[in-house]
């Protein structure tokens, strides 16, 4: 599977493709996509995030119209981080603004809960978690995520 953490400031994730019994790392695994100001994560089916789950979100995210394959999916934005699943699509699960998911998160959560940055989490994963591995990736959310547009209403004159 893989693993990814992150807290309020960084997205973390390693680049260890698993596909059966073949393993091998690519720099750019697609794990986490940054779409029109917001964060996309994925853990499970490779290549789903793209072309498949983020269009599904962006159709509503209907639980009969959800993609086939085992996956878990985070989307953060100014509203919040939240999780879909394969296991049950229907299902929007809010999480902590400091969180980790896939096969090594127990590892990364107990790192970053000691402290640890979400890179130096999925790091912790990499040495306990045979499905994690490769370089650790990581981007800045302020970067991707949009922050609220505040618009000041419109003064209106006065009545004579």
């Amino acid at each position: 599977m893989t693993t990814i953490a992150w807290d309020e400031e960084i997205i973390a994730w390693d680049s260890l493709i698993t596909m059966g019994d073949e393993k091998y790392v690519h720099h750019n695994t697609q794990k986490v996509v940054s779409h029109k100001g917001r964060v996309f994560a994925l853990c499970g089916d490779a290549g789903l995030l793209k072309k498949t789950l983020i269009p599904w979100w962006e159709k509503g995210h209907k639980a009969d119209a959800a993609p086939d394959g085992y996956w878990d999916m985070a989307v953060i934005g100014t509203d919040g981080v939240f999780l879909y699943s394969s296991g049950n699509p229907g299902a929007e699960v809010s999480t902590p603004n400091v969180f980790a998911m896939g096969s090594g998160s127990m590892a990364a959560r107990a790192a970053l809960m000691c402290g640890k940055e979400p890179a130096g989490a999925v790091n912790v994963a990499t040495m306990l978690d045979k499905s994690t591995g490769g370089p650790v990736n990581w981007l800045r959310l302020s970067d991707h995520v949009k922050k609220p547009v505040i618009r000041k209403p419109k003064r209106r004159g006065a009545r004579k």
